[in-house]
């Protein structure tokens, strides 16, 4: 390792973890010796290792492969990885996947020796000119472990981002080649292990966290019920009281999540937590390399024993892709860092773009032309900036609301009306309605640009120079916070770059994740 790594090494920090090189190849190393010691009893039952367990690296078997032999399960977690070296993009990720199924790239060896049938299936698709996100399996009888095994490096990549943000993420890169919900809810419950385990919590205090918010969190993604549900012995039960017994090594990705935790939780080493997984048969290396990734974060880089490190194959390369990983995610932290000093000291602190400002506060209380009111359909108030507007501007407004009504019926998604500021500070208050968020194929990138463009034309119709918007769509109606940001700032950019009547428009943001969200764009922008 170079000097200038070893310097950044020292300490590489977040608001809410610290990261090391020996951060990545825990994750890294964790995943492959996890496997590498699965590969050679994988589809071996429980009772067959039970005669003869796996307490070492071994080597061929089942295979034929020798000692330190990863398989699919370690090569697409590093294809993954490689693609966090650079700017994210799914286009990459798919990309490395296609390189591996056809030239072994990031393989052990010269050649693939082991491939599930759904990733074979997305990958076919992939090779065709399928997007992405829409590669991957849906059917409900296709959630194998494929997309769970090689998610864990991802948690480099999103533990820094808002709740929203690191779902979506993780649903994008799970839907490569698993895109029903249920492996998308194992791979997000994992990575927010992962990402816990990397600011340094207890895995006890870790599982009891998660069972209190993941819950509200599926929710609030408008899941079925149903699916949260299947997930009740991780969310409710206590898992690690269970015997062995009615823990399955399948490779159902429900099982594997399962197995994965409960082997954590119910060991004290890097050692026992993988061997443990590897004896519980069938889909040996998986499970164990899903265990390995989460206990070597737990454990640490330097308590993955040294002598099962130093057989895994291409061990040096992995290693150089771990420092790449590094030195990629310090870069982004170090601009991030930039961004805090620049504007810490006052939380309504403003990033200037000529016409455009961010502040966190209370929209009802600024003093402007117009302040813009994510309402409903009909007019008629409610939870939220909406009912906070109703109750500070007082009847006036509502009574001017029901008038509007009873012309035009209800308002649809992404139109404006205007009425009178009745008791607020500002003189106006142009109502829209924002869409709904129903996965995003349903228009809803256009309805919401259309709340921002809507909004602004009438308030020029009506002589404003100012106007304040909150952050439409992502309450109740769910909108990804960060897709919701991107919308409104160039939808607003755009208008303003048309239309020079208005002097300033006011991104007013009531909660923190909102305000960070928009505070990194608009930074970026300056930048």
């Amino acid at each position: 390792m170079n000097e200038e790594l070893k310097n950044k090494e020292t300490l590489l920090s977040s608001t809410k973890g610290t990261i090391t090189t020996d951060s990545v190849k825990a994750v890294l190393f964790g995943v492959a010796v996890g496997d590498a010691l699965g590969v050679p009893v994988e589809f071996q039952s429980r009772e067959e290792l039970r005669q003869n367990p796996v307490t070492d690296m071994r080597g061929y078997g089942t295979f034929n492969q020798p000692p330190g032999t990863f398989s699919d399960d370690s090569s697409l977690a590093f294809c993954l990885a490689e693609a966090l070296t650079e700017e994210f993009d799914l286009n990459v990720i798919a990309k490395n996947f296609v390189e591996w199924e056809q030239n072994a790239y990031w393989a052990a060896g010269k050649f693939v020796f082991d491939i599930g049938i759904a990733t074979r299936k997305a990958i076919r698709n992939l090779k065709v000119g399928v997007q992405p996100e829409k590669a991957g399996c849906t059917d409900e009888w296709e959630n194998g472990n494929g997309s769970l095994m090689r998610i864990a490096p991802l948690v480099f990549h999103i533990f820094d981002k808002p709740i929203d943000e690191r779902f979506r993420i993780t649903q994008q890169v799970s839907a490569i080649t698993h895109a029903h919900i249920r492996s998308v809810i194992a791979c997000f419950y994992y990575l927010e292990f992962a990402r816990l385990l990397l600011f340094k919590k207890d895995k006890f205090e870790i599982y009891k966290t998660l069972q209190s918010e993941m819950p509200e969190i599926l929710t609030s993604q408008q899941i079925n019920p149903a699916e949260i549900k299947l997930f009740n012995r991780l969310l409710q039960d206590d898992i690690h009281l269970l015997p062995e017994e009615q823990i399955s090594g399948s490779g159902y990705v429900l099982h594997s999540l399962e197995a994965s935790i409960w082997c954590l939780l119910t060991t004290d080493t890097y050692r026992e937590a993988v061997l443990k997984a590897v004896n519980l048969g069938k889909d040996t290396d998986t499970t164990a390399a899903i265990t390995g990734g989460l206990a070597g974060l737990l454990y640490g880089y330097e308590n993955i024993p040294l002598e099962w490190r130093q057989q895994i194959a291409r061990h040096d390369d992995i290693e150089k892709l771990a420092e790449r990983v590094f030195c990629f995610l310090d870069n982004r932290l170090s601009d991030n860092r930039l961004l805090d000093e620049r504007f810490s000291e006052n939380q309504k602190s403003k990033i200037k773009n000529q016409k455009l400002e961010i502040i966190k506060g209370d929209i009802t209380t600024l003093t402007v032309d117009a302040i813009v009111n994510a309402a409903n359909s009909g007019l008629i108030g409610g939870g939220g900036v909406d009912g906070a507007i109703h109750r500070a501007g007082g009847e006036q407004i509502m009574d001017e609301c029901r008038a509007i009504i009873a012309k035009i019926g209800t308002l649809p998604a992404g139109e404006a009306v205007i009425t009178n500021g009745g008791k607020l500070p500002a003189r106006y208050v142009i109502h829209t309605v924002g869409p709904v968020w129903k996965g995003g194929d349903k228009e809803e990138s256009v309805k919401l640009a259309n709340c921002y463009k809507n909004s602004l034309q009438l308030a020029i119709d009506n002589g404003c120079k100012t106007v304040a918007f909150p952050n439409i769509s992502t309450g109740v109606y769910r909108y990804p916070k960060q897709q919701a940001a991107e919308i409104a700032m160039n939808s607003v950019n755009e208008f303003l770059s048309e239309h020079r009547e208005i002097e300033k428009v006011i991104f007013c943001c009531f909660d923190e994740e909102n305000y960070q969200i928009m505070k990194r764009m608009s930074f970026a922008r300056l930048a």
